[in-house]
């Protein structure tokens, strides 16, 4: 049998750190890129917001425009959760395209 493999506790501290380093990396990235664009953000100002040192950011992303991407794909995919559900509700075609507006809208 299979038995899962129990880290130590500071391992467990360890992968928790980098995952909340990554995240915070991305929420600094999403406010900086809402307040001045992508062309305009700098990878020092991502750093600096996220509270993190310098080469921290290049542990998890090659560049500003690789954690874009990554923050452009969730974005659709939170979208997407949220109006397929409710298209999925439409019985006729001019049902769905007031679904899908209103959605657009009130998401």
């Amino acid at each position: 049998m299979n038995k899962p493999i129990e880290l130590p506790f500071n391992q467990k501290k360890r992968q928790l750190n980098k995952k909340q380093n990554r995240e915070s990396i991305i929420l600094a990235s999403r406010n900086i890129f809402t307040e001045k664009g992508l062309d305009s953000s700098s990878v020092r100002e991502i750093v600096s917001r996220a509270g993190l040192g310098s080469g921290t950011f290049y542990n998890y992303f090659e560049d500003k425009v690789e954690v874009f991407l990554l923050i452009v794909n969730r974005i659709i995919n939170e979208f997407s959760n949220f109006i397929i559900p409710e298209i999925n509700k439409a019985r006729t075609f001019e049902e769905l395209v007031n679904i899908a507006f209103t959605s657009w809208f009130n998401w």
